[in-house]
């Protein structure tokens, strides 16, 4: 107790002080909320402008003769090592990272790291999205990777 406040004083402090940190935290809620908005319409906004540029690229490589005339594998794909290609044909038959690494008898981090390599090779960031590049380049009926691939040094 305040020895300089009278009788029923410091309860009434005590409640002014409740009600100002109540206030506060509303406020800082509301803002919270108001963040949260901006940055889910950003991060859509985003999303729609990568989806535009991946369109855009596809169509550059469709018109300017970029894909492999061969098979009609998209000149993306020989990028990947053929372990790589290996690793993107179990993502996108549904497999976990873990399921992965342990089917091709690697580590786990390796793995992610083959995973991360794929997705920043092929400009695709997604699981949805390396599944349709495979469907649309002709890769999931495919048991053996392109041939440029299989030059490539075993990453």
């Amino acid at each position: 107790m305040d020895p300089d406040l009278g009788p029923g004083q410091d309860l009434e402090v005590s409640k002014r002080n409740f009600e100002s940190v109540l206030a506060e935290s509303r406020a800082l809620r509301e803002e919270s909320r108001a963040l949260r908005e901006q940055f889910l319409m950003l991060r859509s906004e985003i999303g729609a402008l990568v989806t535009s540029v991946q369109v855009t690229v596809n169509q550059i490589q469709r018109t300017s003769g970029l894909h492999n005339q061969q098979v009609g594998v998209p000149a993306a794909v020989h990028v990947l090592t053929p372990r790589e290609y290996e690793v993107l044909k179990l993502i996108v038959s549904s497999h976990t990272t873990k399921e992965i690494a342990d089917r091709l008898r690697i580590a786990f981090r390796t793995a992610v790291n083959h995973r991360t390599h794929i997705m920043s090779k092929l400009g695709i960031h997604d699981v949805a999205g390396l599944t349709r590049f495979a469907i649309e380049s002709g890769l999931l009926g495919s048991d053996s990777p392109p041939v440029a691939a299989t030059a490539q040094k075993h990453g």
